[in-house]
């Protein structure tokens, strides 16, 4: 709540001190805020300034989830390819069987999600193609987690050793740790459950 003050001053005023300094500094700039909060459900529980949800809401532009706009996902997903092939100096492309399979996800972290999984499958293709063989298994799953009798795949593995490290190196803080991998609390938090590494954050909790 001190924070939203200030930065309520700031759109306001249109000024700000830099920190550590005395000096007031008048700005003329454009303020893009973007949540995946419901912040009038906020602003109702007292967890968010009135004020500052009209001062933010003036012109609204509300985005749907990747689930509830099918169309895009293949365009999304040939953006991503195309844009981390060129980081990589590769040109890598994605099977018709494998597209399939993406376009039926529902992408619960939306497009940040779809980012870093096709980062990840660039990385792991040995040739051009990323094909199904590849892909995790929860992605013909969507909604659920993965399946304790299916054995994980390749991505799958290193992307649980990969959490499952940067938990350790933050002592079990999803919040510290989703910081610290570029991604949200709730995508660190639906990782952890798929991964089943709940249980060993109930262990550290307890002190096991």
């Amino acid at each position: 709540m001190p924070l939203q003050a200030k930065l309520l001053r700031f759109l306001q005023e249109k000024e700000f001190e830099r920190l550590g300094s005395s000096i007031t500094r008048k700005v003329d700039v454009r303020v893009l805020a973007a949540t995946n909060r419901d912040l009038a459900a906020g602003v109702a529980e007292g967890t968010f300034r009135e004020d500052l949800y009209y001062r933010l809401n003036v012109f609204p532009i509300h985005v749907p989830p990747l689930r509830e706009r099918k169309d895009d996902i293949t365009d999304l997903l040939r953006h991503f390819v195309e844009k981390i092939s060129q980081e990589y100096g590769r040109n890598v492309y994605i099977s018709k069987t494998a597209m399939a399979v993406l376009t039926k996800y529902d992408w619960p972290g939306n497009v940040r999600e779809m980012e870093n999984l096709i980062e990840r499958l660039v990385i792991m293709a040995d040739g051009d193609e990323i094909d199904a063989s590849l892909l995790p298994s929860f992605l013909s799953q969507p909604g659920t987690g993965q399946s304790a009798e299916r054995p994980l795949s390749r991505i799958e593995q290193i992307e649980r050793k990969e959490i499952l490290a940067a938990l350790e190196r933050n002592k079990w803080n999803q919040t510290r740790t989703a910081k610290e991998l570029g991604i949200t609390l709730r995508q660190i938090s639906y990782r952890v459950r798929k991964f089943e590494l709940d249980k060993l954050l109930e262990q550290y909790r307890r002190g096991d």
